[in-house]
């Protein structure tokens, strides 16, 4: 007898490695997830806010900048709970979720690569790149 076992595991969206810092962007909910190595890499907490942000000149480019509570451009962030059994953390910015997948041509939602250096300003802010090109994954 040979037999082949499907063991019970983690549903594809829990499978990502820890080992790329994510953003997950949802279009019906228009959130932006970021998973355990961003929060970590990024000191991330709900004290912090996010700002999004499009290059003009490259109009599939875009960037993310995390600031303190006081910068109300940002949106704030907010503990996911249970969210494949990890700890995440997730932004409401429905006009930007809808903008990035649409210039990535994504129907549903889909979880991107943050680059690992940023690009730093002339005015010493730190912008990192989402990986818009290749998403990890996409519904």
């Amino acid at each position: 007898m040979n037999l082949k076992i499907y063991r019970n595991e983690a549903s594809p969206g829990c499978e990502l490695r820890d080992d790329f810092r994510t953003v997950c962007v949802n279009r019906s909910k228009g959130t932006l997830y970021f998973n355990k190595k961003a929060m970590l890499d990024f000191g991330l907490s709900t004290e912090n806010r996010v700002v999004v942000a499009q290059d003009e000149d490259s109009r599939n480019d875009w960037y993310l900048c995390f600031t303190g509570p006081d910068d109300k451009a940002g949106a704030r962030l907010r503990k996911e709970h249970k969210r494949c059994e990890r700890s995440s953390i997730k932004a409401h910015m429905l006009k930007a979720a809808r903008a990035i997948l649409d210039s990535a041509k994504v129907t549903n939602s889909a979880t991107f690569i943050i680059a690992a250096s940023p690009t730093i300003t002339p005015d010493g802010t730190e912008w990192y790149r989402i990986l818009t090109a290749n998403p990890i994954m996409t519904r």
